[in-house]
Formats: C-alpha cells, sequence, structure tokens
C-alpha cells in the first residue's frame, strides 16, 4: 500500500506545500466565511501517496502552517487534520485491496463523497468544534452553550466550506486520474493483479535495457 519511494516522498512534499499555502492563504468571504481547500489537499494526498502519506500530509501542513503564521498548534486539530488525509487513503487503500473491479471516475467520485460525508461529521463537527472551544476558553467569555455556539459554526459557516471541498476534490480528482502521471504511474485504474503485472514489466523493460 506504502512504499517510500523517490516518487511517494516528492508527492508527499508537494502536498505538504500546498497545505501549508492554502493553511496560511485561506480565501475571506466575509469577515466570519473564510474558505480553506485544506480538506480538497489532504484528501488528494490520501488518495494519490496511502493513508500513511495523507496523515503525514495533514499532520504536517497543519504543524507548519501554524509554525508560519505564529499560532499556536492545537494538538486535537492537529489529530483532526491527520485525519482529513488518512481516512481517504485508507478507503482507496482498502478498495484497491479488497475490490474485484477497476477504480474508475465514478467510483472515484463515489469514495470521496462518503469520505467527506464522514469527515464533515467527525473532524468538522465534532473534533474541531470542540477542539477551538475548548482551547479558546469560550465557554467563559461568551453567554451561549456550546451546542449553540457549535451549531451556527456548522450552520452555514462549515458547511459551506466543506461543500466547497467536496464540489472542488471531486473536480480535481476525476482530473488529475486523466494525467498520465497519476493514471499509469500511480495505477488509478488498475486493480491489484494487474499492479503487480505492470511493475514486473517495469522491472523487465529495465533489466533489458541495461543489458
Amino acid at each position: 500500500m506504502f512504499k517510500f519511494s523517490s516518487k511517494k516522498i516528492a508527492l508527499i512534499a508537494m502536498f505538504v506545500a500546498l497545505t501549508v499555502v492554502v493553511n496560511v492563504f485561506e480565501i475571506n468571504i466575509t469577515q466570519e466565511l473564510k474558505i480553506s481547500l485544506s480538506i480538497t489537499i489532504c484528501t488528494l494526498a490520501g488518495f494519490f501517496t496511502g493513508f500513511i502519506g495523507g496523515g503525514i500530509v495533514g499532520f504536517l501542513g497543519d504543524l507548519l502552517g501554524c509554525l508560519i503564521t505564529g499560532l499556536t498548534p492545537i494538538p486535537l486539530l492537529s489529530l483532526s487534520n491527520t485525519l482529513l488525509g488518512l481516512l481517504p487513503g485508507l478507503a482507496f487503500d482498502l478498495y484497491r485491496v479488497f475490490a474485484k473491479k477497476k477504480l474508475n471516475s465514478l467510483m472515484l467520485i463515489i469514495i470521496t463523497i462518503c469520505c467527506q460525508l464522514i469527515l464533515f461529521g467527525l473532524v468538522t463537527v465534532l473534533i474541531n468544534n470542540y477542539a477551538i472551544w475548548d482551547f479558546y476558553k469560550i465557554g467563559a467569555k461568551s453567554s451561549k452553550s456550546y451546542w449553540v455556539w457549535a451549531t451556527l459554526r456548522v450552520f452555514p459557516i462549515q458547511l459551506i466550506n466543506s461543500s466547497v471541498n467536496l464540489v472542488m476534490s471531486c473536480i480535481l480528482i476525476v482530473s488529475l486520474c486523466k494525467i498520465p502521471f497519476f493514471k499509469e504511474h500511480l495505477n488509478i485504474y488498475k486493480v491489484k493483479d494487474e499492479v503487480k503485472e505492470q511493475v514486473e514489466q517495469n522491472n523487465d523493460q529495465t533489466t533489458n535495457s541495461e543489458d
């Protein structure tokens, strides 16, 4: 599922850099509504580098983003960002291992939607809201209860942000899989036996060229 090849390391580094950029430079729609594409980048990282690579991207992207902006890293938020890349990567890896069908564009979209719905409930609604409420001691500064405050954050602010990321993730994943590098070298559309066969063919070609 995961090998520390030079190609994989380069991809992880690229996705970490992209995650830092989107964490530092958020899109400000209004004073309260800010769009961050970190969910999209972490989802892509999970799909294309595996669940370990996706987790690394989410964790380092959050940590480095905090260091650059001078913010204090919040452990629970670091965990949630790790899950943003880990869960899609795990779903993709499990599909590759157990599914009997090739992973086509429609299945990519279905897996993406399912993963981001789970992430919205688990990460955005539960972990992130509680982490911010607890770390900044909002309960001591506001007359609102936790559930009222969290509901106002979820609807519509977090819901809009998650919806934008869902659309962008589906578009980018399908688009990237049409690029030969992602389609062939990362075996996006191939099942396990075909991947093994292609690796053996590549090894044979390398041996012949050396001879």
